[in-house]
């Protein structure tokens, strides 16, 4: 008569193996992006990134496109609050201004972990293990863009620095970008428009940022389907993007 009972060789031999269990927690935090499950997300990822900090593609978005997401909702409250807490503040209504100033620093707290806990992971887990050049531009960039989102709710105290790591982090990028990356890329385009945005608003070498978007937007030329849907839809879409950022940045030299 066969044994019903199973071993621990036959638990091993149907227990899902590591890179399944992680690959599948992956298409987890996926399936939440379009529900906007930031939070779970936010949990999934975290898990993910120490257990196997090496990315393909579509798993980079993902990381970015969570963080990017949970900052721009804290960045967007906190202009909003500096905004009114002003009125507030002009209208005499002290208390009310007070008020509105420690709900925003609460939310500025939160805003600063979370770039803290996107550089970490960035230096301690991803970027060591990166071996090409898009995914070095790709981490570099987003080092960047955090950087400057820190900077622009940062006391003057701490602006200097934070300029100054993400301007380090953009010229890297942007040094690959020329020597590696191909030209008219989705990656090569956004990194060229926001360092430009670095230049324009944290730098104010507002000319050079104008130069910067042009040089991108004369590079890439008219863009050349490559069968990639997804990178020809954001690659045009930021072309646009600088298009809009130089006519606007001209406009306002100009007055």
């Amino acid at each position: 008569m066969r044994s019903s009972r199973r071993e621990a060789s036959d638990l091993n031999s149907s227990r899902a193996k590591p890179d399944e269990i992680w690959a599948s927690k992956f298409t987890v935090a996926k399936i939440l992006e379009p529900m906007e499950c930031n939070t779970h997300k936010l949990k999934l990822i975290r898990e993910l990134i120490p257990a196997n900090p090496t990315l393909n593609r579509e798993q980079r978005n993902l990381f970015l496109s969570t963080y990017r997401s949970a900052t721009l909702k804290k960045r967007n409250g906190l202009r909003i609050l500096r905004a009114i807490a002003e009125q507030q503040r002009k209208s005499g209504k002290i208390d009310r201004a007070q008020k509105l100033e420690e709900l925003k620093n609460i939310l500025q707290v939160e805003l600063f972990d979370l770039c803290t806990e996107v550089h970490m992971m960035i230096d301690k887990y991803l970027y060591p293990e990166t071996m090409d050049a898009n995914s070095n531009a790709f981490y570099l960039k987003m080092n960047a863009d955090f950087y400057r989102y820190e900077y622009e709710f940062a006391s003057e105290a701490n602006q200097q620095e934070l300029a100054s790591k993400a301007r380090e982090c953009y010229l890297k990028a942007m040094h690959i970008s020329k020597e590696s990356l191909q030209r008219g890329s989705a990656l090569s385009l956004s990194l060229s428009l926001n360092y430009s945005v670095f230049l324009y608003e944290v730098e104010n070498q507002k000319k050079q940022a104008i130069d910067t978007a042009q040089n991108a937007l004369d590079e890439s030329g008219i863009l050349v389907h490559d069968g990639n849907d997804d990178d020809y839809s954001e690659a045009a879409t930021t072309q646009q993007l600088l298009r809009e950022n130089i006519t606007m940045w001209t406009r306002d030299e100009g007055e």
